[in-house]
């Protein structure tokens, strides 16, 4: 009998199938690599050696990333784009500047406290009356709670006296060398913290500020109130560009950070005057604020100081004039 011919039934390799095969695997490979790549740049690790430093760290990067996450897929569930509500929003945190957009970091919140403050009570210890969850003992709350306690002008004086004048340098500044903001407390980073003590409400499960009723922020360089916190933004008083040019390119990340992150010189102000105020000194911006002039150049001077950060013979007089208003 003569033997039946086999039919070719297998699948040739290369064929439609193979092709969509190794399509997929790329475009999971892809997929993935952006998620992994999504997740080390949203934390600041940027090398190999912040990698190391963030698996030392006591924060959980996994955690945060997952956080910022859902914060983002809440914004959108509440975005009206019919109505075009809260699309066009964007965080203040989010607005690009030369130095206090927050770079999303985590860190060790014992290295940006104040050597003379307590960890218990106030974050950061920077403020009187203010704590995380907003629960400030007025209705209307100002800035000008920092520990700078205002001096007289004397005692300023012989302050500014000890830092060093110098003109800027050019340096290859980064912001992403500065890392910030770091978690301060529990899921509380230090913008959330900064508006936290300012006396705005706090998500207790987000930590994101929000508003509370019957209150209202005095925001310190234009003096207009503020109920909405997503208006205001974090600005460095000292700005890390500036710090950058005037000695702070010779810090290591762990002064870079911690800089960056010191509540003490850390204000929640109007957006737009943060903008016009960039990375200038006191000599080429003040506060439009007039009874903002003595607290804002204290806490020029003593956070000049602290870190060692010089300043520019025409900062120095200006801030010689600044504090000729504290009384």
């Amino acid at each position: 009998m003569a033997a039946k011919k086999r039919g070719g039934g297998g699948k040739k390799c290369g064929g439609k199938g193979g092709i969509i095969g190794i399509i997929t695997s790329v475009i999971s490979v892809i997929i993935i690599s952006a998620i992994v790549i999504g997740f080390l740049r949203s934390n600041n690790m940027t090398d190999a050696q912040s990698v190391i430093n963030a698996s030392r760290e006591s924060v959980n990067p996994t955690q945060s990333f997952a956080g910022k996450i859902y914060n983002k897929f809440n914004e959108l569930l509440s975005c009206n784009i019919i109505k075009n509500s809260n699309c066009i929003k964007k965080p203040s945190g989010e607005l690009k500047d030369p130095g206090d957009a927050p770079a999303p970091s985590h860190g060790n919140p014992e290295n940006i406290l104040p050597d003379n403050s307590s960890k218990t009570g106030t974050i950061g210890g920077d403020t009187t009356n203010g704590t995380i969850g907003g629960n400030a003992s007025n209705n209307d709350n100002t800035a000008n709670n920092q520990t700078n306690e205002t001096s007289t002008p004397s005692d300023l004086e012989n302050k500014l006296n000890q830092i060093t004048i110098a003109d800027g340098a050019k340096t290859n500044y980064n912001r992403a060398d500065y890392p910030h903001w770091i978690i301060q407390n529990g899921k509380c980073d230090t913008r959330e913290t900064v508006l936290a003590n300012a006396g705005f409400a706090s998500n207790a499960k987000t930590c994101k500020a929000e508003a509370k009723d019957g209150f209202t922020y005095t925001e310190p360089y234009s003096g207009k109130k503020v109920s909405d916190p997503s208006k205001l933004d974090i600005d460095h008083v000292i700005p890390l560009g500036y710090a950058d040019a005037h000695g702070g390119h010779e810090w290591d990340t762990s002064k870079k950070q911690q800089f960056a992150n010191d509540t003490n010189q850390l204000l929640a102000v109007d957006a737009s005057a943060n903008r016009k105020k960039g990375d200038k000194g006191p000599s080429e911006w003040m506060p439009s604020n007039k009874d903002y002039t003595c607290e804002y150049s204290t806490i020029w001077i003593n956070t000049a100081l602290k870190y060692g950060v010089s300043i520019t013979d025409a900062d120095k007089n200006a801030l010689k004039t600044g504090i000729q208003s504290c009384k």
